[in-house]
């Protein structure tokens, strides 16, 4: 949002707080409803479980990668005063891997998939937006 904002308003810079080197893991909210429509086949499975993709990326390849799916033009600037945050957030799915899932939307195309949606929503009159709850 705040990248399509930039776009619109036609900002040559846009800023990001901290090094862009913390890595993330991300996981396509569909994938995490397959995941737990695919944890119904085991009962046996109790207590918590982590749900992951295992694809780290870091604070700008992250950045690179949305500004390549909205079609920004402008220079990205890491702004090394503001706080990184954690080095590291992803967790460990190797249990649902073991289990035969896997995530299977990758970063560029959940973010495709969700800028796309993003526009879609945009078109519609934010007086109407409720009713498709």
């Amino acid at each position: 949002q705040r990248m399509d904002k930039a776009i619109k308003e036609g900002k040559k810079d846009f800023e990001i707080w901290g090094t862009g080197t913390p890595r993330r893991e991300f996981l396509y909210v569909d994938d995490l409803v397959e995941a737990c429509f695919f944890l119904e086949d085991f009962q046996e499975v109790l207590g918590p479980i982590n749900v992951g993709s295992s694809q780290e990326v870091t604070i700008g390849e992250l950045a690179e990668t949305v500004r390549d799916v909205v079609g920004y033009s402008g220079e990205l600037n890491f702004d090394r005063s503001k706080p990184d945050g954690m080095l590291l957030k992803k967790v460990d799915p190797s249990e649902m891997n073991q289990l035969g899932w896997r995530s299977n939307t990758s970063l560029r195309d959940g973010l495709e998939k969700t800028y796309a949606w993003y526009l879609q929503e945009l078109q519609i009159p934010s007086s109407e937006r409720w009713l498709r709850c």
